[in-house]
């Protein structure tokens, strides 16, 4: 837009450049030209000066001044449509990149999905989904393709290791099975061979016991017509001591022995020939201190009886029995140092557990075993009758005896019996 125009004329008869208004747009111009010859720009306005000439003579000069308002609005328009279109310009780059890379990554992604569940789900039956064709596209075919092979290779191999693991439970049962039969083989035998030896002992212990029944009928025999010459002798002599109380006395004291003596000879002999066990109610008690005027007629020895007094009665073949105890106060005599001390402890519970022990010199633990064999011995002047004969009586009453302890300080021998034997 043109704010003002103004023409100054130049006076050619002057030497000197003098310039007098001419013409002006504005009714009150400038008097003077202020602007010199050519542009002057300032911030709202342009000011542009020119000489007029005319055949080569300079007639005047010509001044415009123009608003730069509108320049400034189109310089301030441009720039903001310079500015939004840099924007959307680069927003679209944005975009176009963010949509290229989208498209590459999104195969690779894919990929990376698939593969991981693969990994941790352990099978084959993810495949990728083929995005585009280009070069990735074609990587997703072949990487789908390697997990078709390897699909089908693994359901080869599961079938393949499906059928050797029923081989080898088959041929694991097979093992289990013939090791089970060499098992119980082998417990047969066991019990068969254990069974052998058992019987082989039996045998044995039967036949030693046997020649100690031949023997024992033997010494009977001889001892049978002693005894009956000493009752005929006691006999004799009660007939010619009436008159003495204490020789009476005497006199029945042995011929009780002698028939007792009698007795046992008979029971044993009887035991030898596999006769029965006469069980009665007894005063285990009483019977040890029967059996110990028998071994120890002197007293020799200090007695002591542990039990419960209401459970004293027990089932057994007391004359037997008596042999029993007998025979073991007397081990425990002859193996006393000192005075003995011999002490019987019984307890009653869901069997018998009777006790014997002494204050001995005590039984070598390596023979322990031996001495309830026929005929072993530890004693110099013993036959090893004694604790074998206890070991049958004791078993003849389902039962049975054993060292529990022993040393130079004293034994235990140990005896136990059914708590049920029934009466004869």
């Amino acid at each position: 837009m043109i704010n003002k125009a103004t023409v100054w004329k130049i006076d050619p008869q002057k030497d000197s450049e003098e310039f007098s208004l001419f013409v002006s747009s504005e009714e009150e111009g400038e008097k003077t030209l202020l602007s010199p010859i050519g542009e002057y720009w300032s911030d709202q306005d342009l000011t542009i000066t020119r000489k007029i000439t005319s055949n080569s003579m300079e007639i005047g000069i010509l001044s415009v001044e123009r608003s730069l308002s509108d320049v400034l609005s189109k310089t301030a328009q441009f720039q903001n449509f310079g500015f939004t279109s840099w924007v959307a310009i680069i927003f679209l780059i944005l975009l176009i990149t963010i949509w290229y890379q989208s498209s590459l990554t999104r195969p690779i992604q894919e990929l990376l999905s698939v593969s991981e569940k693969i990994s941790t789900e352990g099978h084959y039956n993810y495949r990728a989904k083929n995005i585009g064709g280009d070069e990735i596209g074609r990587l997703i075919t072949q990487f789908n393709e390697m997990l078709d092979s390897l699909q089908e290779s693994n359901k080869k191999l599961l079938v393949v290791n499906q059928g050797m693991e029923k081989r080898v439970q088959s041929r694991t049962k097979e093992l289990m099975d013939t090791n089970e039969k060499l098992v119980l083989e082998m417990k047969q035998n066991e019990r068969a061979t254990k069974k052998l030896i058992q019987t082989q002992d039996k045998l044995n212990r039967q036949e030693r016991l046997a020649s100690v029944g031949q023997v024992s009928s033997n010494i009977a025999h001889e001892l049978r017509n002693p005894m009956t010459a000493m009752r005929n002798s006691v006999y004799f002599l009660r007939s010619r001591s009436q008159n003495d109380p204490k020789t009476i006395q005497h006199l029945d004291l042995i011929d009780g022995e002698l028939s007792q003596g009698d007795e046992v000879i008979e029971r044993l002999l009887e035991i030898t020939k596999g006769e029965k066990l006469r069980i009665n109610e007894t005063n285990i008690e009483k019977l040890c201190l029967d059996a110990l005027q028998i071994s120890d007629p002197l007293g020799l020895s200090q007695f002591e009886f542990i039990g419960d007094p209401i459970k004293k009665h027990i089932n057994l073949d007391n004359l037997l029995f008596k042999q029993v105890f007998s025979n073991l106060f007397t081990n425990s005599l002859q193996a006393m140092t000192s005075k003995t001390k011999i002490s019987v402890i019984v307890e009653v519970g869901s069997e018998v557990n009777i006790r014997v022990i002494d204050t001995g010199s005590g039984i070598p633990i390596d023979s322990w075993e031996e001495v309830f064999e026929p005929l072993i011995t530890t004693k110099n002047d013993g036959i090893g009758l004694g604790l074998p004969l206890c070991k049958e009586l004791v078993s003849r009453h389902e039962g049975k005896i054993q060292i529990e302890s022993s040393s130079p300080t004293g034994t235990c021998i140990l005896i136990t019996i059914p708590l049920d034997l029934k009466p004869a």
